[in-house]
């Protein structure tokens, strides 16, 4: 009887397309349904009924990524909870390990839907090998391959903080995705550079909450010429969304900075940052081409919270609706042609520029220098004001620039 209602639930969903099979080719006594989801990257998932030991049942669920089953998960267990409360089941995740096929027994309170939304990637639990039971210990991130497809890069000194969680969950919750953000992600020191680099290079689309704030952060700069890296490799053609969290970062502010370095106030710190010049000829170059919504600045343009909150969403939207489409790669077929980016420090600027920049030699930007240099680099820096705000109408859809198109990344099975 669970099959059914399990079943129902997720045919009874709207974001499915209407068409489902029921596979044949099983052997008798076994039934399979598969439904397609409307999602983007071609997400599916198959539920199937088959026999187990001792006249149990089996339910065997399926899925192109960790967010459908999140979701599927998370459905599964509302429907035992709520119609079948006595009913005694065991679950089992069949994965790939590094050691070959592995089996995680999720055993006490634990459940899989439960995990996956809490996000516990560096949670250990205890696996046995498949073929020789031998036991041993793994993270919840082994186990589903570390697949968050979505990352997130973001100041905590600005806006972000605010937004940058109900920004999450929107996305999470429309696209069936789960999202790099490192107060989940990232929490332990030691390992944040590696988990960055992982977030960046295993996500199919990386949101930029752009400010000041993180244009002056060396974290943040890492992320984002990772980021545009790897939308020029041809092997990744990994997707840019950018999201100004200040009028001084939209579209038509950046097209009229000079390529000078510039102060700002942090309200954070209360002390004054550097954008350098670098940074600007970098994000003038690199960034301009890609789509600026200014949807999420403070107040926006109409000064009503309500009105502010309905463009938003659907801001977002459209941005879903152009992440669904098939595009072309932006990389070269060499991907040795393809420009390589560095994040160095001079004194207590952070700097994102091209490698090999002629216009700013490596050793003028080289950490250590002395404190001379730096005052005459900063006697020269020019407060930039705001020059405009973009728009939200259909119109500014369109690329200000040269539109940046990337192919989507095949997402792999979870079983």
């Amino acid at each position: 009887a669970l099959f059914p209602h399990i079943l129902a639930s997720q045919m009874s969903n709207g974001e499915y397309k209407a068409g489902y099979r029921r596979r044949t080719e099983l052997e008798s006594g076994m039934l399979s349904v598969e439904i397609k989801a409307t999602a983007e990257r071609h997400e599916f998932f198959q539920l199937a009924l088959t026999p187990g030991d001792n006249g149990a049942v089996q339910v065997v669920v399926v899925s192109s990524s960790v967010g459908l089953m999140r979701s599927l998960c998370a459905a599964i267990e509302r429907v035992i909870s709520r119609r079948f409360p006595g009913l005694s089941n065991d679950v089992e995740v069949h994965f790939s390990g590094r050691d070959g096929a592995c089996v995680w027994r999720v055993g006490g309170s634990m459940s899989v839907g439960g995990v996956l939304a809490s996000k516990e990637w560096d949670r250990s639990v205890r696996v046995v090998l498949a073929a020789t039971g031998k036991a041993r210990t793994v993270s919840i991130r082994e186990i589903f391959d570390g697949v968050p497809g979505i990352f997130f890069s973001h100041s905590w000194k600005d806006r972000s903080i605010q937004v940058g969680p109900f920004i999450r969950d929107q996305i999470e919750m429309r696209m069936r995705e789960l999202v790099w953000y490192d107060a989940q992600m990232m929490s332990n020191e030691d390992q944040f550079q590696s988990r960055m680099a992982e977030g960046v290079t295993k996500s199919w689309v990386v949101f930029i909450l752009l400010s000041r704030e993180a244009l002056a952060s060396g974290n943040c700069l890492r992320e984002i010429g990772m980021a545009r890296e790897q939308q020029l490799n041809p092997m990744a053609n990994t997707r840019i969304v950018i999201l100004a969290m200040e009028d001084e970062v939209t579209y038509a502010a950046i097209d009229a900075w000079p390529i000078k370095s510039f102060t700002f106030f942090s309200d954070k710190d209360k002390v004054y940052r550097t954008v350098h010049a670098r940074t600007v000829k970098f994000v003038k170059e690199h960034l301009l081409g890609v789509n600026i919504y200014a949807e999420w600045i403070k107040g926006g343009a109409s000064k009503d919270p309500a009105e502010d909150l309905a463009k938003q969403s659907q801001a977002l939207d459209r941005i879903i609706a152009n992440l669904r489409k098939p595009l072309g790669s932006l990389g070269s077929a060499d991907s040795k042609g393809a420009p390589e980016f560095e994040v160095v420090n001079q004194g207590e600027v952070w700097i994102l520029g091209t490698k090999g920049d002629p216009e700013f030699p490596a050793e003028a930007d080289a950490p250590g220098k002395t404190a001379e240099k730096a005052d005459a680099k900063a006697a020269d820096m020019t407060a930039i004001k705001t020059a405009g705000q973009t728009t939200s109408d259909d119109k500014a859809d369109a690329p200000q620039k040269t539109p940046e198109k990337a192919p989507e990344k095949t997402a792999g099975q979870t079983t």
